[in-house]
């Protein structure tokens, strides 16, 4: 594919407001989850979709409500071995900002949140990164999962950022780790 084009038309999704993202899962299925709502009322949303034509396969469930903060939103589902994973940003994109994750056996189980948010520095005010959330996972070719994520450096000289996040499983949740020492 060329990053150029050409593109399809655009498809309209059908549900949702903000932050659509899709799962192609195992057996064909293609899931929407996408923010619902607004302020303290936003939550995450998901369907089933027919990725040709747009159209809603199923009526959209709510599946997360947060952690009682401002603006979930910023959805990812992921599918990785036999549980599903669904990350999601809350607390807007400043001080408060964060990543909380959930897991579940199904696509649509009942979701159950890591008690801690995955990644946040909101009661770290002198840490050097700043406002982190809205992070997504990716797997490497060797099988090594990595996060990439929201954030602000202060500046405060003219260093470059150069923060390589791996992501490992502790206690069936991602966790964020420097080789070193711990992110967060």
């Amino acid at each position: 594919m060329n990053p150029v084009g050409p593109w399809s038309d655009p498809v309209r999704i059908p549900y949702g407001n903000i932050d659509p993202s899709l799962l192609f899962d195992d057996d064909g299925k293609v899931y929407v989850t996408v923010q619902s709502g607004a302020d303290a009322e936003s939550h995450i949303i998901q369907y089933e979709l027919d990725i040709a034509t747009g159209q809603a396969l199923t009526e959209p469930v709510a599946i997360a409500h947060g952690d009682g903060g401002v603006w979930t939103e910023g959805p990812h589902l992921y599918h990785i071995g036999s549980r599903y994973y669904l990350l999601c940003a809350c607390g807007g994109t400043g001080r408060d900002h964060r990543t909380l994750v959930y897991r579940a056996n199904s696509p649509y189980a009942p979701f159950e949140r890591m008690k801690e948010p995955m990644l946040t520095h909101n009661a770290l005010p002198a840490h050097p990164i700043q406002n982190t959330g809205h992070a997504e996972l990716v797997e490497d070719t060797r099988g090594d999962w990595w996060a990439f994520f929201l954030g602000v450096r202060p500046v405060v000289d003219a260093r470059p950022v150069d923060d390589r996040i791996k992501v490992m499983l502790q206690n069936e949740y991602p966790n964020l780790c420097r080789q070193e020492n711990h992110l967060i």
